[in-house]
């Protein structure tokens, strides 16, 4: 949270953007690394997936 917090105030409005952002969808900001620790702490899956239907598998 610090990271996010010690940014210029210019970077401001992209910062309150973002926050906006991953608060209406519901999920946590920060890097990969961190995602992935809680991804793994909490044994659900946090990164947004690939968007549209699977492929069809061939038999």
């Amino acid at each position: 949270m610090a990271g996010l917090l010690g940014h210029a105030p210019e970077d401001e409005e992209a910062l309150l953007a973002r926050l906006r952002a991953a608060e209406s969808i519901g999920r946590p900001i920060g890097s990969d690394r961190f995602l992935a620790r809680i991804e793994k702490m909490t044994g659900r899956v946090l990164k947004p997936a690939k968007r549209g239907p699977k492929p069809a598998e061939e038999d």
